[in-house]
């Protein structure tokens, strides 16, 4: 009778774990869709480029665009840090809700 009590108890939590596990710990690297935007960047003209990144795990994300030159030196020129909107400094709402 006890085996068979830990054998049911086994069945239902092994897939608890495995869920949790996927959902709550798994890290995952973001996937960046194609980038869309200016066909040229032009010196010292402003462009605006378009993609989206999805899939990736632990949040908040910390996103760096670097400019790289043909003798290998790599310049940033963006950055953009989800905890700013996300985090504990974003802006509230008055009933506490973010955005």
């Amino acid at each position: 009778m006890i085996r068979a009590v830990i054998g049911t108890l086994a069945a239902l939590i092994l897939p608890l774990c495995i869920w949790g596990y996927k959902t709550l710990v798994r890290n995952e690297p973001p996937r960046l869709f194609p980038i869309t935007g200016s066909q040229y960047l032009l010196h010292m003209k402003k462009a605006t480029l378009f993609f989206q990144i999805s899939g990736f795990r632990p949040k908040p994300i910390h996103i760096s665009i670097h400019l790289k030159r043909k003798w290998g030196e790599s310049i940033e020129i963006y950055s953009w840090n989800s905890e700013a909107q996300t985090g504990s400094s974003a802006p509230r709402n008055s009933d506490g809700s973010v955005g």
